[in-house]
């Protein structure tokens, strides 16, 4: 009876890890601002213009550090952790018996928190790391500037030698295609 128990329990827990790690592991994000992806607030305003060519052109990773990335990161973390401990303490109850029980399920409740912990860390570093693009381009008059901007799926970078457009927004900077 107890073994009858102690499957369905595990069971229960494997389907709750694998419900938060999957959870954790969430990757759908919306397009992030990029050349071909304005915000709401840039729209309907007069953006500055200036003529460019594109000098050079490489991919970058680009580590998402927002707020919301942050407190995502720390969700994450916890349903890792609570997670693991879940996973480990249920390991640990089916090994041996009395005082070496409690043991078992302390050092297994222990060490099922740092595993989780190591995986949603390297799920979130894997959510917040997207692909950009580092272009140096070549103003005439006013010299060379270095803008990094995002890339998102689909979406090319200039090539070196193609005239461009500088287009500046507030703080943001936006290379795009003539």
């Amino acid at each position: 009876m107890k073994g009858t128990i102690m499957r369905k329990l595990h069971s229960l827990f494997g389907f709750a890890a694998i419900a938060a790690l999957s959870a954790c592991g969430e990757t759908n994000q919306a397009p992030m601002r990029s050349g071909n992806v304005y915000t709401a607030s840039e729209t309907q305003k007069a953006m500055h213009i200036a003529g460019c060519t594109v000098a050079q052109a490489r991919y970058v990773s680009v580590i998402g550090d927002s707020r919301a990335d942050r407190n995502r990161d720390a969700v994450n973390q916890g349903v890792g952790v609570i997670t693991g401990a879940l996973i480990g303490h249920a390991i640990g109850s089916e090994i041996g018996g009395g005082s070496g029980n409690d043991l078992a399920k302390s050092l297994g409740t222990i060490a099922g928190g740092a595993v989780g912990s190591n995986v949603a860390s390297n799920v979130n570093t894997n959510r917040r790391t997207r692909t950009g693009v580092e272009y140096t381009v070549n103003l005439g008059a006013k010299g060379y500037r270095t803008i990094v901007q995002n890339l998102n799926a689909g979406e090319q970078p200039i090539q070196p030698g193609s005239s461009c457009k500088v287009v500046a927004s507030g703080n943001a900077l936006r290379v795009l295609p003539l």
